[in-house]
């Protein structure tokens, strides 16, 4: 089907079968090692989301926990740096507009005079209502693919 002194659909012409089985075995290794990764991410990812320890009574550990804490060490392995496993933890949720204004006004009520906070309170509700919907937008959006959002 080709013509003469043209190569072939395949990499037949650039590498030996030597070759091209090393390369095969190269990138299917790669892909095993990757997904291998990913895998523990995730794996991590979900037992780290476990918060049933916080709420047994002190010194009295169930199975579950004592489970939880096994497959905790088994998956982060020897001497884990500091920063190893923080794409592994959970996402936190991004948080709502108005806990946030309600979080900023307490902050800066102690800093302010009453006509000042009162001026910043109607400004924190006019940003509320006009600007903050299409930012809370964007930053849910940046959240699913960004892990600084």
């Amino acid at each position: 089907n080709s013509l003469p002194g043209r190569c072939p659909p395949s990499c037949s012409c650039y590498f030996s079968l030597r070759q091209q089985t090393l390369l095969s075995a190269l990138l299917f290794s790669t892909g095993v090692w990757i997904l291998g990764i990913w895998m523990r991410r995730q794996m991590l990812k979900l037992l780290l989301s476990y918060h049933g320890w916080m709420f047994e009574p002190h010194g009295k550990t169930s199975f579950s926990t004592k489970a939880w804490v096994a497959l905790v060490k088994v998956m982060s392995g020897r001497h884990p740096l500091l920063y190893s496993f923080q794409t592994s933890l959970p996402k936190l949720p991004v948080p709502r507009v108005e806990d946030t204004i309600q979080r900023y006004l307490e902050s800066v009520q102690p800093l302010m005079d009453k006509e000042g906070f009162e001026q910043m309170g109607r400004l924190a509700r006019d940003f509320q209502q006009q600007v903050a919907p299409r930012l809370q937008r964007f930053l849910v959006l940046k959240s699913w693919w960004a892990t600084n959002y």
